[in-house]
């Protein structure tokens, strides 16, 4: 015979210790920055190959994220 489970009540889900929770939200969204940023840098990089821009201008266009196809 399965177990029977009853749900929680209020007091005892309000008792519950979720520091864990905050710890675990703020290590990801610290990830997330570290990511962010990364992606940034590489973002920027790639309109400037060795960093050869001359002047900031970059040498090539930045990319729309697409290939056109024909001419």
């Amino acid at each position: 015979m399965p177990a029977v489970l009853s749900a929680p009540t209020l007091s005892q889900v309000q008792a519950w210790d979720s520091e864990h929770l905050t710890t675990a939200a703020t290590q990801w969204t610290n990830t997330a920055t570290v990511w962010e940023d990364a992606f940034t840098h590489v973002g920027t990089q790639m309109s400037c190959p060795g960093g050869r821009c001359g002047k900031g201008k970059p040498q090539r266009p930045p990319s729309t994220g697409h290939i056109p196809i024909g001419s």
